[in-house]
């Protein structure tokens, strides 16, 4: 599902199985619901908003065994590069390359998400500012994919991070890399 420069859809309630590259890519846009929807085998990423995609919601959605193959820029669930004011909650994303990842997106809200059995992380922050993280289990619940990291900063700042539960992660519970003045509770 390719959306490009959408304003005031909403996605619900879609199965996305075995694709090639994105299983749902929003590419600009805003005021886009991503609701309740299943995503299985996706080759590069599960959700992704690309490119100035603000005021958005990814709520209620499953998103499972997103390229194992070890690309490290796929995740079940990606921003990347000018997406801000997002919401992303109640999601479950499990045994993908990195869970939740966001890269250069301010603003944004995750919370109440389930993130486990990651290959390399479950919530990423690149290069991020003033985000609110909190509330998610992020775990590796039977060490077979050895999920790193449960939550990982890097270059990241004034992020508030509480109320999360990082358990069973293979090297650290939340890490924090070139990052500065984060709230943590």
């Amino acid at each position: 599902l390719i959306y490009e420069n959408s304003f005031n859809i909403t996605l619900d309630n879609n199965r996305v199985l075995s694709t090639s590259l994105h299983a749902i890519l929003i590419d600009g846009g805003s005021k886009i619901s991503v609701l309740r929807n299943f995503v299985n085998v996706s080759s590069y990423q599960g959700i992704y908003l690309y490119y100035n995609c603000d005021n958005n919601t990814i709520a209620h959605n499953r998103v499972e065994n997103v390229n194992l193959a070890a690309t490290s820029n796929s995740a079940g669930i990606r921003l990347l590069d000018y997406n801000d004011y997002n919401e992303i909650y109640n999601n479950t994303v499990e045994t993908s390359w990195r869970g939740v990842y966001l890269r250069l997106s301010n603003y944004n809200t995750i919370y109440n998400n389930t993130v486990k059995n990651n290959r390399q992380a479950g919530i990423v922050l690149s290069t991020n500012h003033h985000n609110d993280v909190f509330n998610n289990s992020v775990s590796n619940d039977y060490g077979v994919t050895s999920q790193d990291y449960g939550i990982w900063l890097a270059g990241s700042d004034y992020n508030n991070v509480y109320d999360n539960i990082a358990t069973n992660n293979y090297v650290n519970g939340i890490l924090l890399q070139g990052s500065d003045s984060n709230n943590f509770s």
